[in-house]
């Protein structure tokens, strides 16, 4: 049995029996992985024993791939190992060898090495060539192919066609020829082993070359591009971009690029660039490029040319437009803010700028500022007149124009207020959901009114109402918070989607709902209800305690009374206890959710510090 790649084990054949010579005729046939003869493919042979006993040989196998060879060994050898190795053409390793035991007299080793090549064998040559306008006689030859692994090539020997011939060493190489015509070029090699001094193969490719003409031809491109691309420096500023080509210039022969922007001046151009270029005035251009090739009696044998056109309107008249909005701030004592924002110049020159001049009503305008925003403090509260000027100049601080906004404005003292609900989802379910209403609002304000909309159509007044809705769904439920008095008025809402379902979580798939409205401000730590797990101390400081629960995994949940869980975890219970550390949350009321098996409850946990 054969492997490739590793060293096998083979039986030897014993010849005759142990005579005078200690001997051993080697035999190995080389294959590739199609089981084929590999002729002329160089091998390592080695044998080692005992007695400082070592032969190391580069082989190669002969025409129909095999090694015969033959060697003798001192007796006395105690053992004598025989490997026969090779790299194959990706260049991985195969090797076949024995060992023989206390060898005396004549062996016969024969194996078999299969090497990795699906075609030792394989000698392939081509060529290209190619011949430049410039120099259409003179033709560049780029030969290429391969031999078997280990084998060079021989150089290249080539017939022209032309009646001259030559051996070649480097690649590519270059034939000029005398005469038009068509050409039949042959090209061989021969590859060959040098460390074995083996010839694998000799191959020869052919193929014509036609040569048209002895005289040069030349090609040149010119091509260019301009648009407008002003800054605030320039108004007439344009983008220019262009490319030039060439084949080559002829011997002594001169190439001239020129660019000329349609203003009276003129660049010498490169083979392609982008840039900008200033015209001094608003009209039509026409900048163009030019490629000019002349030969070495000055005649010119190639030009190419291209124009492009490009345009700069007048300026426009500059015009002012102010845009005055002034509010008051609701959490600074009667102040107010002054937006312009809205304010545009249209066509400022460059070098030119705009400048804000405010009157607030009071005799008091402040300096003027380049910035559309301002914020003032009256000194008591009353109708205001604020009015905006607006002025712009150009770059020698002469007006250009003037725009006037005004806006009134009653400052008051302001209420606070915030309208604010959070569902309760620890116990809302079994067709109730309830609210909980944190609005507040300033204590001053002498009059406060909240009403809600539920979302399906219905509203209601009060602070905490009660609605029954007709069917499951989602809802948008809103709170309208509205206060006032002799210092103003005050308005906030506040909008959440409702959903919940026949479990007390999302949308009820059947039957109705109530929905329950609640004062944070009522709940009290004895709402909790102790079914199978109970939970001290109640209230807490550091941590609580969960007991009662039963084997198996446990879920909590805390939750704030805005519904959004603050801690959570998952323990697996095994009798005892379960601690919960608490001492990172702020005081107040939470939801203790605990989930054990099938049983899920709800407990109003109290922390203090």
């Amino acid at each position: 049995m054969k492997r490739i790649y590793s060293l096998l084990i083979f039986l030897l054949a014993l010849g005759f029996g142990a005579k005078a010579q200690n001997s051993v005729h080697v035999q190995v046939y080389v294959v590739d992985m199609n089981n084929q003869p590999v002729p002329f493919w160089h091998v390592y042979f080695n044998a080692y024993g005992d007695q400082n006993f070592n032969i190391n040989n580069i082989l190669g196998t002969n025409g129909t791939g095999v090694i015969d060879t033959m060697f003798s060994y001192p007796s006395g050898l105690n053992d004598l190992l025989i490997f026969v190795s090779t790299r194959g053409c990706d260049g991985s390793w195969a090797g076949v060898g024995d060992t023989l035991f206390n060898p005396s007299g004549t062996y016969t080793y024969q194996d078999t090495l299969v090497i990795n090549c699906p075609d030792t064998a394989n000698c392939s040559l081509n060529f290209t060539h190619s011949s430049s306008s410039s120099q259409p006689a003179t033709v560049s030859f780029s030969p290429s192919g391969q031999g078997p692994s280990g084998a060079v090539g021989s150089g290249w020997s080539v017939d022209f066609g032309d009646g001259t011939s030559q051996v070649v060493y480097t690649a590519p190489f270059t034939h000029t020829y005398s005469q038009p015509g068509q050409y039949q070029v042959c090209m061989s090699t021969t590859y060959s082993d040098t460390i074995l001094g083996i010839t694998y193969c000799t191959v020869t490719h052919c193929d014509s070359v036609v040569i048209s003409s002895l005289t040069p031809t030349y090609n040149c491109n010119a091509s260019i591009n301009a648009s407008p691309s002003p800054n605030s420096s320039n108004p007439y500023r344009a983008w220019i971009q262009y490319q030039t080509s060439y084949s080559s210039i002829p011997l002594g022969g001169t190439l001239t690029r020129t660019i000329d922007f349609g203003d009276g001046s003129t660049i010498n151009a490169s083979a392609g660039a982008g840039f900008y270029h200033s015209y001094a005035s608003p009209g039509v251009y026409f900048p163009s490029v030019s490629v000019v090739l002349k030969d070495s009696l000055n005649n010119i044998v190639c030009s190419s040319y291209d124009m492009d056109s490009i345009y700069f309107a007048p300026p426009a008249a500059v015009s002012c437009s102010a845009q005055l909005n002034v509010t008051q701030n609701t959490n600074t004592y009667l102040s107010v803010n002054a937006t312009a924002t809205g304010s545009t110049v249209q066509n400022l020159p460059s070098g030119g700028y705009v400048r804000m001049y405010y009157d607030f009503g009071n005799g008091y305008g402040g300096p003027s500022t380049p910035t559309a925003n301002r914020f003032y403090q009256y000194s008591q509260p009353g109708l205001y007149y604020v009015c905006l000027k607006q002025v712009a100049f150009d770059a020698n601080n002469d007006t250009l124009c003037i725009s006037y906004d005004c806006d009134s404005i009653n400052v008051i003292v302001p209420y606070n207020c915030n309208a604010s609900f959070t569902v309760d989802t620890a116990n809302s379910g079994n067709g109730t959901v309830y609210l909980w209403n944190n609005s507040s609002w300033d204590s001053s304000a002498a009059n406060v009114y909240q009403w809600w909309d539920f979302g399906d159509g219905d509203t209601l007044g009060g602070a905490f109402p009660t609605h029954t809705y007709s069917g499951p769904g989602t809802y948008v439920v809103c709170l309208f918070l509205y206060t006032y008095g002799p210092a103003g008025v005050c308005q906030s809402s506040f909008c959440d989607t409702l959903t919940v379902d026949s479990a007390g979580n999302v949308v009820f798939k059947n039957g109705s709902f109530i929905l329950v409205v609640r004062d944070p401000a009522t709940i009290g730590v004895d709402e909790s209800k102790v079914e199978t797990m109970s939970i001290y101390p109640n209230p807490a400081d550091d941590f609580i305690m969960v007991e009662g629960a039963a084997s198996g995994e446990l879920k909590w949940q805390l939750i704030d009374m805005k519904g959004v869980p603050v801690s959570q975890s998952t323990e697996y219970m095994n009798g005892g206890d379960l601690r919960i550390d608490v001492s990172g949350f702020a005081k107040g009321l939470y939801i203790l959710r605990l989930e054990n098996g099938s049983s899920v409850e709800h407990h109003k946990v109290k922390l203090e510090r």
